[in-house]
């Protein structure tokens, strides 16, 4: 899910996805994340074992500097909260 991506993305763990079939925002997500973090999207072909052991070793191989050096911002809600106190203080 949403949660478990974005903890992964936190983390920095390498890791392998799927997003659920019919929730094709999962996926247009889960795309999107693999610029921050060291994420393989996988489509249900990859689950074959052969194949699925292909796609974990190729993972576990990237560095972490294969990810490009974008900042992915978490931390929304004490920004937000920083932004709200800054405004009634003015």
């Amino acid at each position: 899910g949403y949660n478990t991506s974005m903890n992964l993305v936190a983390a920095g763990t390498p890791c392998l996805v799927l997003p659920f079939d019919q929730n094709r925002e999962q996926r247009m997500r889960a795309d999107s994340l693999t610029r921050f973090a060291l994420m393989t999207v996988l489509d249900e072909k990859d689950l074959d074992p052969g194949r699925l052991a292909r796609v974990m070793e190729n993972r576990l191989a990237d560095e972490p500097d294969s990810v490009e050096k974008k900042r992915l911002e978490i931390n929304g809600a004490r920004n937000a909260a920083e932004w709200i106190t800054t405004a009634v203080e003015r």
